[in-house]
């Protein structure tokens, strides 16, 4: 049995904004046209490296004396 791949959820601009702010690179690198539709998503994957859930901290657990307050 083959193992899976990972599908891309998004179009592919996203990962390329991803990638490219991976990389160090600026906002102004980007290879679409302003104010199109690959241009948005480009700059929303740029974006969301800066906001990524794996870098939030962790919940650590209550302690039942703070349960009981």
């Amino acid at each position: 049995m083959k193992p899976r791949t990972r599908k891309h959820v998004f179009p592919l601009p996203y990962y390329q904004g991803r990638t490219a702010r991976a990389a160090g690179r600026c906002r102004a690198s980007q290879p679409y046209p302003e104010m199109t539709v690959d241009s948005a998503w480009w700059l929303g994957g740029w974006h969301d490296c800066d906001i990524e859930l794996t870098d939030e901290p962790k919940n650590h657990p209550i302690t039942p004396a703070a349960q009981a307050a």
